[in-house]
């Protein structure tokens, strides 16, 4: 039986394997998938454990007589942000993903402070947006940290 091997001066090369961008790997998927589940969760159990407390309610939500907090925020619009956040992180370099998480942060925390303003949100007295920067500072970073886990 013959053995056949390609000869030194054949000039022909085998193509490249097709790249594709790293959200397209199944791995990256389940990973955006889970933080934004978690996101979600996180999100629901924080406000209903908040509402529960007293420390805000929501004058203006869908099924206000099944849930106590804004449900189809907590499980569409996080999970959707969520989605773009961790996408918009991935393509930062690690300072900038540090300046982005407090820029996002702050910005979110003023967000906070409209929805308040339009009576979407009420907080008690005692409550200071202070609080609220620095609870999606750390949700911000539980979340990334779960996606940054989950990917390698």
């Amino acid at each position: 039986m013959p053995i056949v091997k390609r000869s030194k001066n054949w000039s022909w090369q085998q193509p490249p394997k097709a790249t594709y961008s790293s959200f397209f790997r199944t791995e990256t998927k389940r990973a955006y998938i889970a933080s934004a589940l978690l996101s979600s969760w996180l999100g629901t159990y924080l406000d209903l454990y908040f509402t529960g407390k007293g420390w805000y309610t929501f004058p203006q939500r869908p099924l206000a007589a099944i849930f106590p907090i804004h449900i189809l925020f907590t499980t569409l619009g996080l999970s959707a942000f969520s989605l773009l956040f961790l996408f918009i992180m991935t393509k930062l370099q690690p300072w900038q993903r540090s300046l982005f998480a407090v820029a996002l942060s702050f910005w979110m925390a003023l967000l906070e402070a409209g929805a308040e303003a339009a009576g979407w949100l009420i907080h008690t007295s005692q409550w200071s947006h202070t609080y609220s920067f620095i609870g999606y500072w750390l949700f911000i970073n539980i979340v990334w940290r779960f996606f940054r886990w989950m990917c390698f």
